[in-house]
């Protein structure tokens, strides 16, 4: 159940949101931003790149592309009731590969008035 407007409070949990990413996703946000790194759109160069001791054998998404699924589900609560997010922590456990679901989920972990509206952070 989403809150109404000025009830958000700490510890309120975001309603989940999964994405199956695609390589066209992976292309997309690529172009988008700029970011033409062989990591997100040569699949012939990563199929024998090696990074260190790491090798991913594939394309592997921007970890910002991940990071705007979670700003998405921010926005869909927060901004919805007149309020926005001022600061959002998250770790990137493993590398995002086309064909992975990315299900966010969070909490509030403050809330501060502003100007009439509500500040959260997560």
């Amino acid at each position: 159940m989403s809150p109404q407007a000025g009830t958000i409070e700490v510890g309120y949990e975001f309603p989940s949101i999964s994405s199956v990413v695609s390589r066209e996703m992976i292309s997309d946000y690529a172009a988008a931003s700029y970011d033409f790194n062989p990591l997100h759109l040569d699949e012939e160069y990563m199929a024998g790149a090696e990074f260190g001791r790491t090798r991913f054998g594939e394309v592997i998404a921007h970890g910002l592309m991940t990071y705007s699924l979670v700003t998405r589900m921010l926005t869909d609560v927060v901004y919805a009731l007149g309020g926005w997010h001022e600061r959002c922590e998250m770790r990137f456990t493993a590398p995002v590969r086309a064909g992975d679901t990315i299900t966010t989920f969070g909490a509030v972990s403050h809330v501060r008035p502003v100007g009439g509206q509500a500040a959260a952070g997560c």
